[in-house]
This record gives C-alpha cells, structure tokens and sequence, in this order.
C-alpha cells in the first residue's frame, strides 16, 4: 500500500510514459485463443525496432537455439508463442522509456540490462526446478523493476540523492525510503496499476523485494532471480545496491541455499554479456 507521502510524491508525475502500440496491442489480445503467430507477427513487425530486439532476446544463450532466429515467425516456432508474446510484451514496455537521454543517475541501459538478464534466468530456473510452469515468468522478471525507469526519468534531481546515500553505504531501498519516502517497489505498482498490467506482474513488481508478504511463487521466484542477477553479473547500479535475501522465498520455492549457490555456480557469465542485454 501507498501511504500519504508516496502519493504525494507520485502525483508529481504530470505525463504518463505513452504505452506502446505494440503492447498495447498484446496486453488487449493476452486472453485471446486465437492470437496466432502470424497475428503476432503482424503485430510485432509494425514497430521494427522492437522486432529488432524481441529477435535479439530469442537468440540469447538462454533459449540454446543453434540456428539463428530470425523472423518473429520463427522465434515463435523455436521458443514457443507465449515466450514471444511476453518478450514482445516487456520489451517493448521497457522502451516506453528509451530516450537516449545522457545524465541520469542511473543508466536506463543499465536497468535493461538487468531487467532482461532477470527475465531469462527466472524463465531457466523455474524450468530446471518446475517452479512455475507459467507463461508470465518473462514478463513478470522483465518488467519487476519498472519503478527505477519511472523514478530514473522523471526525478532525475531527487534520485541523484538516492544514489549519493547509497554511494555513503546505505543500502539502496532504505536510500529511496530515506531521500524520497517511496522506493521503486511502490512507484513501479502505482505503473502497473495505470498501465492495467495482468495481476501476476502488478504483484511482483509490489513485492519482489518483500516476498515474505505473500505465499506466490511467481513472487518468490523474481525475489530469489533479482538476488542473483544483482549480486552476480548486473545490477541497476554501479554499487552493490546490498539486496536482502528473504529466507522465506527459498521455503516458498522448496529450494536451499545449497540450490541457490549451484544456479549461481553454474549461470555462464558470457550469457549476460551476448547482445540480447543490450536493449
């Protein structure tokens, strides 16, 4: 929940970003059985940016496909269509805010990178352990971290304190709690409720930092995936952000640690650097 001053602070905002076309389009159609792949690709390929780099993530490590993809077409024979729908459904949401523009506090670049990179692995963990066998794992990794691209676009001003707390030694969220009496977790929820995102991402964004709130597995999964990325390969900033592990997302998953250091032992650091992390 959102208190007084978090709303306050929010209500700043004077413009929503402009929902792409292409999302648009996906999130009207996700309850429709007859989205097929040729209906996808016509949606997809009206933006050939985003076509672009939805075929970059498809021929990411991730998805060991030892032939290129390079159609949407095929990407969807290859990985199957609700991959390709919910890589084309975060991507082109997360380039609602890809503006080039240099300065900011953080690196939208950055927050894509690690945006993407939670994607992919949350989809390989949760197929190597049967952890959710849900076609909304990619979007819900891509897109939990919505509220940095919010907070990094439009107070610029007031996360360069976050960042400079969080370069004294104070972890990151007790920064954004401390300089702006809201954390990303809250600015990204307040997106996804404007944006009407499906319930299973709205949820992880409000919690991917507070699993223990709630008993999904979906959550859990994002919170544990996050840890990794952030500790190990890409994290939003150039400083460790000191994330806390919640013990409780390992019960909820039925994992240990010894399980959380083996994905972490075994995770190929050249994966991260392929372009598919370069939105």
């Amino acid at each position: 929940m959102t208190n007084d001053l978090s709303m306050m602070f929010i209500q700043q905002i004077s413009r929503l970003p402009t929902l792409p076309h292409v999302a648009q389009e996906i999130l009207h159609r996700l309850s429709d059985d007859m989205l097929n792949i040729e209906k996808l690709e016509e949606i997809v390929e009206r933006d050939p940016a985003i076509a672009a780099k939805i075929l970059s993530v498809a021929n990411s490590p991730f998805f060991r496909s030892s032939v290129p993809v390079t159609s949407i077409g095929t990407a969807v024979f290859r990985i199957g269509l609700n991959n390709v729908r919910n890589i084309a459904m975060g991507v082109a949401l997360l380039t609602a805010f890809d503006d080039k523009k240099q300065g900011r506090p953080l690196e939208n670049k950055r927050i894509f990178r690690h945006s993407i990179a939670v994607g992919l692995l949350a989809k390989s963990i949760s197929k190597r352990f049967g952890l959710a066998n849900d076609s909304d794992v990619f979007s819900c990794g891509i897109l939990h971290d919505l509220g940095f691209l919010v907070l990094n676009n439009y107070f610029e001003e007031q996360y360069g304190s976050v960042i400079a707390e969080l370069n004294a030694g104070m972890p990151l969220l007790d920064a954004e709690a401390r300089a702006l009496n809201v954390t990303h977790e809250v600015v990204g929820t307040w997106l996804a409720d404007n944006w009407n995102l499906p319930d299973a991402v709205y949820e992880t964004i409000h919690h991917h930092h507070t699993p223990a709130v709630t008993s999904s597995k979906m959550v859990s999964l994002i919170h544990i995936t996050d840890f990794i990325v952030s500790r190990n390969f890409f994290s939003v900033t150039e400083r460790d952000p000191v994330y806390r592990l919640e013990p409780r997302a390992l019960a909820v998953l039925g994992i240990g640690e010894s399980d959380l250091l083996e994905i972490e032992s075994e995770v190929d650091r050249d994966m991260f650097a392929d372009s598919s992390m370069n939105l």
